[in-house]
């Protein structure tokens, strides 16, 4: 009894820092003109939205947050329904005419839904924040058919923001703003997130995200468009859009992305598998990039 009082204890904190994180109405401002901004929901506009069999498709998404993919999956016909423990949060969900978003509060270790009862899932950011993954990974992969497919992605520290990271943990205010730390922070890696995604289904997709070394993001925020610096991080995203797909650099990004298939059926995964690029194509398509940001 007194450890279930302990654990009801901890979800009331827990609920209530993401009450009232989400309390303020703040959805214009999740996707700014930073490319640094949720850039793990740019990535799956990018990579993995094309990709999938969504017209048609049951989706859920799990720690919605606001419901930032639902307008859009509604539009590709697919039926979105999102799941977060702020009621803060699902009160601001899309509500134009026409779409099939529906909004619901849970805990996502408890899904209200029956097995095998949607095609699509997406967890992103979500499995950091939770004492123990397996709970959130065995919840998530029960609602989803045999065949479907789970989109996760999770912080990475398996890189240079393992310092930072510490710094937070250890107290110093600077950087416990700088890594925006939450109630339950663990430590993540790409490596841990693979494992454990590989026991429960075929690993389809693992992108590294935001390559970008520590506090590289300012010269974005505090630089001139005009100068010249700004170029590097221009370099570093490039670089990334082509090859981040690829070993070694799908491990070292601050963020990692994975797409599981649902079951041992790894038919269709050269669908999934990097595009062959050699060094020249690669510096040739950065170049063009380039260009175009200077016209």
């Amino acid at each position: 009894t007194g450890e279930l009082s302990h654990v009801q204890a901890a979800q009331a904190i827990i609920r209530k820092f993401y009450e009232q994180s989400y309390s303020s109405d703040r959805r214009r401002d999740e996707f700014c003109s930073s490319r640094f901004t949720k850039m793990w929901y740019q990535a799956v506009f990018e990579h993995c939205l094309p990709r999938l069999p969504l017209r048609g498709s049951r989706v859920l998404e799990v720690g919605c947050g606001f419901g930032l993919l639902g307008t859009h999956l509604s539009q590709l016909d697919a039926e979105y329904i999102g799941v977060d423990i702020a009621l803060s949060a699902v009160a601001q969900f899309p509500r134009l005419r026409g779409t099939r978003c529906y909004p619901a509060v849970a805990d996502a270790r408890l899904l209200p839904f029956r097995s095998a009862s949607f095609d699509i899932l997406f967890c992103l950011e979500v499995m950091e924040h939770v004492p123990d993954p397996n709970p959130l990974l065995d919840e998530c992969f029960r609602v989803v058919r045999p065949g479907g497919y789970l989109i996760f992605s999770c912080p990475n520290y398996c890189n240079l923001y393992i310092v930072p990271k510490l710094l937070a943990e250890l107290g110093a205010p600077f950087f416990r703003r700088y890594m925006r730390r939450q109630v339950i922070d663990r430590i993540t890696t790409a490596f841990s997130l693979r494992r454990l995604l590989a026991r429960r289904g075929v690993v389809l997709l693992q992108r590294g995200i935001r390559l970008h070394p520590p506090l590289f993001d300012q010269l974005d925020y505090r630089l001139r468009p005009s100068n010249p610096l700004r170029r590097i991080n221009d370099w570093i995203s490039a670089a990334e859009e082509l090859w981040g797909d690829r070993p070694p650099l799908n491990y070292l990004g601050l963020h990692t992305l994975c797409v599981v298939r649902h079951g041992n059926d790894s038919t269709g995964l050269s669908e999934w598998k990097p595009a062959r690029r050699n060094s020249a194509d690669g510096l040739r398509e950065m170049r063009i990039g380039e260009d175009r940001n200077n016209d």
